[in-house]
């Protein structure tokens, strides 16, 4: 693929553009606020020749964003009444700085209010404490919040347990079989139980999936409409 923003030499952003101008049909309604993971689904996170894998990506000597995702932020950031956009990850190397540090390097810090990542919570998007920060955080109620990511489990299938209208991003266009043990089910007090469904299912059967992250950012617009989606609010400058 060609055309990623990269900070750095020797390394090109990939990813997959949006075609059709339509919204997807993905059952978005009256969102307030959007949260995306961020390895892998904004900024690719495989690990550069010769770098220490506990040395976070902020201090990498290369580091870039997917093609699609400066498309899919000129979309969501370009008309009136923009959603507040933040950040939600279970990075366990890097902290809310070195995550801010890092998608500054490729442009894309100045989008997000808050970041809300595993180092500094404690807690993964599997726990009901992750989710209960961002609501309590952001001042929005859960059913209100879209969520994506390229984790068909942590993006997804945890946080619709909670609430959240979670969407997968899937630039493989593949989908994915998983086992009932791939999402953690002794999370802590509030978690959500795993159904016994059996040695295997298939996970991404009924979730709403994109390819691309524009795909994802118009059905984001068309949800947060005014009509669709009262009482949203602009986003803010990242606070600390």
């Amino acid at each position: 693929m060609s055309g990623g923003r990269v900070s750095g030499s020797g390394i090109s952003g990939n990813g997959m553009s949006g075609t059709d101008s339509s919204p997807a049909d993905l059952g978005l309604r009256d969102l307030a606020g959007v949260c995306f993971d961020w390895g892998d689904t904004l900024m690719p996170e495989t690990l550069p020749p010769g770098v220490a894998d506990d040395l976070p990506m902020a201090a990498w000597p290369v580091v870039s964003c997917f093609d699609d995702v400066v498309e899919a932020f000129d979309l969501l950031t370009g008309g009136p009444g923009r959603l507040p956009l933040a950040i939600a990850t279970n990075a366990s190397v890097s902290t809310r700085d070195d995550i801010e540090q890092a998608l500054a390097r490729v442009g894309l810090a100045r989008h997000f209010s808050r970041i809300f990542c595993y180092r500094d919570l404690g807690l993964r998007k599997d726990e009901a404490g992750f989710w209960a920060a961002v609501s309590r955080d952001l001042g929005l109620p859960l059913d209100r919040l879209a969520m994506i990511g390229d984790n068909l489990v942590q993006d997804v299938v945890w946080p619709r347990r909670f609430g959240v209208q979670a969407v997968w991003l899937d630039r493989s266009g593949r989908g994915d079989t998983v086992t009932p043990t791939t999402a953690r089910v002794d999370a802590g007090p509030g978690a959500a139980s795993v159904p016994d469904e059996g040695p295997s299912r298939n996970a991404s059967a009924g979730v709403p999936t994109v390819t691309g992250l524009p795909d994802f950012a118009r059905a984001v617009v068309a949800a947060s409409r005014p009509g669709a989606s009262p009482g949203s609010r602009p986003s803010s400058p990242l606070s600390r």
